[in-house]
């Protein structure tokens, strides 16, 4: 949450508090509310970029061990941390091999459009509107197929002409 925008609220919360005639107050209140719902909720479809298990080695100064890189890259249950770090180093079985890096929500990008739509590959669209059942996916015309030509307007309507 951005402090300016709790500042906001907050400074719109006074003034409608400060209001004599109850009617505006209330008002006032109701569209801070509204405003306040709009700026704090999570808006957009996100998309979860998975965790990461590396090897610790790395990243603490130590040199790469093949066997402990491989080890952790070899993790695929990255939901939380408990696979990756079971993962022990081949030196000592004591010793955890790897780092667990937690996925982030993010917005969706253009370079997602592959991930999620996976139909819609090299030479087709999306279809615009989607609908609500079959395929999402179409074709895209041809670039050497010539633009339909516009159609020609109709001045009947027009008395000057």
């Amino acid at each position: 949450m951005s402090v300016v925008k709790i500042i906001l609220i907050l400074g719109l919360i006074y003034v409608a508090m400060n209001e004599k005639v109850e009617k505006t107050r209330n008002m006032l209140l109701v569209v801070t509310g509204l405003l306040a719902f709009c700026m704090f909720s999570v808006e957009g479809f996100q998309i979860l970029d998975p965790g990461t298990c590396t090897e610790t080695a790395p990243t603490t100064g130590g040199s790469s061990v093949a066997t402990d890189a491989a080890a952790c890259g070899a993790v695929t249950a990255l939901n939380d941390s408990t696979a990756c770090e079971a993962v022990m180093t081949a030196a000592d079985s004591s010793v955890g091999a790897c780092t667990y890096t937690a996925g982030i929500a993010r917005d969706v990008q253009n370079n997602d459009i592959d991930d999620l739509f996976p139909g819609c590959i090299e030479g087709k669209k999306i279809k615009d509107p989607i609908p609500p059942t079959g395929d999402i996916c179409e074709n895209i015309p041809a670039s050497g197929a010539p633009a339909p030509s516009p159609e020609p307007e109709d001045d009947s309507w027009c008395p000057i002409m």
